[in-house]
């Protein structure tokens, strides 16, 4: 399945009230100030969320000895910090695998990788995160006979969130995800309905050259780095 992106830079220009606005959503992934991102995100001001989907691609970096590189969308929370994410790594050795990450209430970073379902470097698959109940949360990925497939069920203790997005990540300064792929984003109200969305904020730590594609009519974006 291919999706056309435009190949359009946008400049994410960083100034003091940029570096404000963007303390909370740094705080929000629980990234350190060396890891490397770039995510096309949007918020909204009332905690409606309650899951999101998108179709991700694979990282494909080829790159032994480095840091794991992650394709994921994510949904979180300002009011506790609270975090899910559902997509796939390239771990350094070069394995794939679908993967769920989450922060919880106390601020603990969580990861886990389901070596049971290895991926294609570079496939598209489709992603799904969404809220079950009682404050559980549900990584889940797609495969290409279109069976849902759970990473992980995760207890947040809340049931809406304020961000959604999708994008990359790697752990570590300066450290190459190459392009990752994502189409067909759309957020899950809580009241059920689904919302396709375009980002309205770029979060972003990376060194000059990572760029990201404007928003296309799949809902669709590229990051690169």
């Amino acid at each position: 399945m291919i999706f056309e992106t435009s190949l359009a830079k946008i400049v994410f220009r960083v100034s003091l009230v940029v570096i404000a606005f963007l303390t909370l959503p740094t705080q929000l992934h629980g990234f350190t100030p060396s890891d490397t991102y770039l995510i096309g995100s949007y918020y909204r001001a009332t905690p409606k969320i309650k899951g999101n989907q998108a179709y991700l691609t694979t990282p494909q970096t080829g790159e032994y000895y480095q840091n794991p590189r992650y394709s994921i969308i994510y949904t979180g929370t300002q009011g506790n910090s609270s975090l899910v994410e559902s997509g796939a790594v390239e771990t350094a050795g070069l394995q794939y695998f679908p993967r769920a990450a989450w922060k919880d209430t106390n601020g603990n970073h969580h990861d886990f990788f389901d070596t049971s379902s290895p991926l294609y470097p570079g496939g598209w698959y489709f992603y799904d995160l969404h809220h079950l109940g009682n404050g559980v949360w549900r990584a889940q990925w797609q495969d290409g006979n279109l069976t849902w497939h759970t990473i992980k069920d995760i207890t947040l203790g809340i049931g809406g969130m304020q961000n959604t997005g999708a994008g990359a990540y790697s752990y570590g300064c300066c450290s190459h995800f190459n392009s990752v792929h994502t189409s067909n984003n759309v957020w899950i109200r809580t009241d059920g309905t689904y919302r396709p969305y375009c980002y309205s904020t770029v979060l972003q730590f990376t060194p000059p050259g990572a760029s990201i594609t404007p928003c296309g009519s799949n809902r669709d974006w590229t990051v690169t780095y």
